[in-house]
């Protein structure tokens, strides 16, 4: 009897609990991108950030199961191309991405209305310095931009001709600032906010207008998970467009006050 009372609970555990019909390995940035994803190194905080959040109810209400590992970005992007990452949160769209990433597409572009979020880029210096942008060209640099080195925005500046020194990580960043390593850095708004809010130096440093660039960020899988599950991946992606602006709005509280 006692084994069979045994055998009748791991029945009833396993009915009450929900069937994943696969697990969804979702990678994403070890670094704090305030208020999307919070804290830095590989943990997954007890408050992940509202873009974790938004991605894990949406995976559960398609009937998969999300797994999150953080990585450097760079990192990402190699792990996503060997097959080991299913999908990565929080990218741009760029064409040559699109060789090994499948994102959410409208006539033959990015459909922005199932983005996971819009953020943009800034660029920050000391103050007093004579750094400027116009919004068309940078002037008064003296010494590299630093940025992030898995971000986009490195090669859209070193197009521009900007001499750009890249790191793996944010918080990096304004240390090299601080000490005259770099003339200026460019990052994401939330990042650089979120640094000048909370370090002792704030003053010194200040932000500035307009945005070197504002765009949507995407959750976009390897082509070899599409191919595999193009309908559910469609399901998650309409389900982002359908919930993110009510979660985004029912969660403020919890992650900007």
């Amino acid at each position: 009897m006692p084994i069979l009372r045994a055998i009748s609970v791991v029945v009833f555990v396993a009915l009450s609990l929900p069937a994943f019909a696969l697990d969804i390995r979702f990678g994403y940035g070890d670094h704090d991108v305030s208020p999307y994803f919070l804290g830095n190194g590989p943990e997954l905080p007890e408050k992940p950030g509202l873009s974790v959040e938004l991605v894990r109810d949406c995976t559960i209400a398609v009937g998969a199961k999300p797994v999150f590992i953080r990585l450097p970005v760079r990192r990402l992007h190699e792990e996503v191309r060997a097959g080991q990452l299913d999908a990565m949160l929080g990218l741009t769209f760029t064409p040559e991405r699109t060789e090994y990433l499948a994102y959410p597409m409208q006539d033959g572009k990015p459909d922005a209305s199932r983005r996971g979020a819009t953020i943009s880029y800034m660029l920050y210096r000391l103050r007093g310095n004579p750094v400027a942008w116009n919004g068309k060209s940078i002037t008064g640099l003296n010494g590299p931009l630093g940025v992030n080195s898995g971000f986009v925005m490195a090669n859209t500046l070193r197009a521009r001709g900007v001499d750009v020194e890249e790191v793996q990580y944010d918080r990096q960043l304004f240390p090299m600032l601080e000490r005259g390593r770099v003339g200026a850095v460019a990052t994401l708004e939330n990042i650089g906010d979120y640094y000048i809010e909370r370090s002792n130096s704030s003053g010194r440093i200040e932000k500035l207008q307009p945005p070197l660039a504002t765009g949507d960020y995407y959750i976009a899988t390897s082509r070899q998970f599409f191919e595999a599950n193009g309908p559910l991946v469609n399901r998650f992606w309409d389900c982002l467009a359908r919930e993110r602006e009510r979660l985004y709005a029912a969660l403020a509280s919890k992650y900007l006050d």
